[in-house]
């Protein structure tokens, strides 16, 4: 298992555990989605539904090699705010590897953050789709972390 897989399996299962270890603490967080069963009427079920979902997040065979060839999976928002603020796939990806982790239940995201990581003393920030992984946003100001975001351990 090269690199890359090994860093998207842990990935996978960070994002479970931290699912299975903040249920409780998300339980009025997490908004209702069209798309999960309309049956699920209360926190702890709607993050139960999320925990089945990430469960069943299998990277394909094959496509941790796709990903070490192009690098990052970026959005077009992300590839914009990082051309604006001048951050480079490397920055992202350093950010991504040793920034403070949070989840973002108003985006459903993971953001990475390096206090004053920038030259210019701001933070710089990098949020991924907690099942997707896909880098959605990048923000570079004096305190990006929100104070909805939940810190993970």
């Amino acid at each position: 298992m090269d690199k890359v897989e090994s860093a998207l399996n842990n990935f996978a299962h960070a994002e479970a555990d931290f699912i299975n270890t903040y249920i409780q603490k998300i339980d009025s967080l997490i908004p209702f989605s069209g798309t999960s069963d309309p049956q699920v009427n209360n926190g702890v079920e709607k993050a139960a539904a999320v925990a089945g979902t990430v469960a069943s997040f299998v990277v394909p065979e094959g496509e941790g090699g796709k990903l070490a060839a192009t690098g990052l999976k970026v959005s077009e928002h992300a590839a914009a705010a990082m051309a604006e603020h001048d951050v480079s796939e490397a920055m992202a990806k350093k950010a991504i590897q040793v920034g403070e982790k949070f989840f973002d239940p108003k985006n459903g995201s993971v953001v990475s953050v390096v206090r004053k990581g920038m030259a210019s003393g701001k933070d710089l920030a990098v949020a991924r789709g907690a099942v997707s992984g896909e880098v959605t946003t990048v923000m570079v100001n004096k305190n990006a972390v929100r104070p909805r975001f939940i810190p993970i351990d």
